[in-house]
């Protein structure tokens, strides 16, 4: 799913300048909207027809360009 669809759902406030991903073990990352919405970025659940393992972020990892 591209990145872009969760903020058709969720559209930022026009201040807004960047997005915080979380994840387990207490990991974050602050990006630059930018760089979540560009062409590309996207929320994957999959990769190569087959779900995501625990060690390649199940169950959804995003996989953002700068």
């Amino acid at each position: 799913m591209p990145t872009t669809a969760v903020l058709d759902l969720m559209p930022p406030a026009p201040a807004i300048t960047h997005a915080m991903a979380r994840a387990e073990f207490r990991y974050s990352a602050n990006l630059r909207l930018t760089g979540f919405t560009a062409p590309g970025a996207l929320l994957a659940t999959h990769h190569n027809g087959e779900p995501l393992t625990a060690e390649h972020g199940f169950p959804l990892r995003l996989v953002p360009f700068p």
